[in-house]
């Protein structure tokens, strides 16, 4: 292996888990973004993790500003972090439809983060969501699912919403 990820074949392997660049760019940014546009009025926040490098690093931006304030990971069945965050325990159990999200190890980015809590996300309760912000909402970035083609008329194209400084 090459220094910084360099494989010698041109590739480069980021390590997206454990290189602690991914935490540190959104404590940089993502964080810092929330702080300012909430105007410091941040109580709580929660995300689900892949990496773990947006949890993380929001979690250690906003802590910065005001220790108080509670980071709670949100996780899918079929993945162990919410046992580690619970009680430091990384049983795997159920599964989830979700794509991406959900550990059976704690990645390098969450290792040392200041999580409070986390919280089981099934995944009845995470479509109920999805839909509502689909169907009530009207916000549709990709195209529906085959249960929701009956209703693609009523819903009007969008596309996401414009940040706003």
């Amino acid at each position: 292996m090459f220094p910084n990820g360099w494989r010698g074949d041109g590739a480069l392997w980021a390590n997206q888990f454990d290189n602690l660049a991914n935490r540190e760019g959104h404590r940089r940014s993502t964080g810092a973004e929330i702080w300012a546009q909430t105007s410091g009025k941040v109580d709580a926040f929660t995300c689900s993790c892949g990496t773990g490098g947006t949890l993380a690093g929001v979690a250690l931006a906003l802590k910065a500003e005001n220790p108080e304030v509670r980071i709670v990971l949100a996780d899918p069945e079929g993945s162990a972090l919410y046992g580690w965050v619970k009680s430091n325990d990384m049983t795997v159990t159920g599964a989830s439809i979700t794509e991406g999200i959900g550990q059976s190890r704690v990645p390098g980015n969450l290792a040392d983060a200041p999580i409070d809590d986390a919280l089981r996300i099934l995944d009845a309760e995470a479509l109920e969501q999805v839909f509502s912000l689909l169907i009530d909402e009207a916000y549709r970035w990709a195209a529906p699912p085959a249960s929701m083609s009956r209703r693609r008329s009523a819903l009007p194209e969008i596309s996401a919403p414009a940040i706003r400084s």
